[in-house]
């Protein structure tokens, strides 16, 4: 998106810590000839999805004086850069959905490197302590109601100290809580 540079520095309000800009920022920045009057009837044509991402605040004009203007939050740019049908939105977009398709495949594979070494040491510490498992799904069982570790370790013939490892495996793994 840094490409493109459609929206300026300028552009943008802070209201309550909350990104947000005018409607004729974002027509400009989605290059329509007629900036405020475009984003207002995308605005009415969708008003029902758009009213919770947008507010009105009383903004200082060139000659000084306060009037009220709709501004739509960071979620509102986005849904209208959505609706509108520019060039630049749809650039805007299909940036956009690049970006957030890169982020979830990062997210989703280190998900699965994390799953995948979790997962190789519970399986090495099962091995390691000769649990099959039917094991290994009783002492989920039993820690997740609360058993006692000494009593899990002697009913499977290991120690407390392994039952807390595993315990501890267990929730970084995301199996108990």
């Amino acid at each position: 998106m840094s490409e493109l540079n459609l929206i300026k520095e300028k552009d943008i309000i802070m209201y309550d810590n909350i990104i947000c800009m005018t409607a004729e920022s974002i027509g400009r920045a989605l290059g329509y000839a007629a900036p405020k009057d475009s984003i207002f009837k995308i605005y009415h044509r969708n008003k029902e999805e758009l009213d919770s991402f947008s507010t009105m605040v009383k903004l200082s004009t060139v000659d000084g004086k306060a009037r009220e203007v709709r501004v739509f939050t960071e979620e509102g740019i986005y849904i209208i850069s959505m609706l509108a049908n520019t060039d630049k939105a749809k650039k805007f977009r299909a940036e956009l959905a690049n970006l957030l398709k890169q982020k979830r495949l990062e997210a989703l594979k280190k998900e699965k490197i994390a799953g995948f070494e979790i997962s190789e040491k519970l399986n090495k510490r099962f091995r390691n302590l000769k649990l099959d498992t039917a094991d290994i799904e009783s002492i989920k069982l039993l820690l997740s109601i609360g058993f006692a570790k000494k009593g899990i370790g002697k009913m499977f013939n290991i120690s407390a100290d392994s039952v807390r490892r595993i315990e501890k495996d267990f929730i970084s793994a995301g199996i108990l809580n």
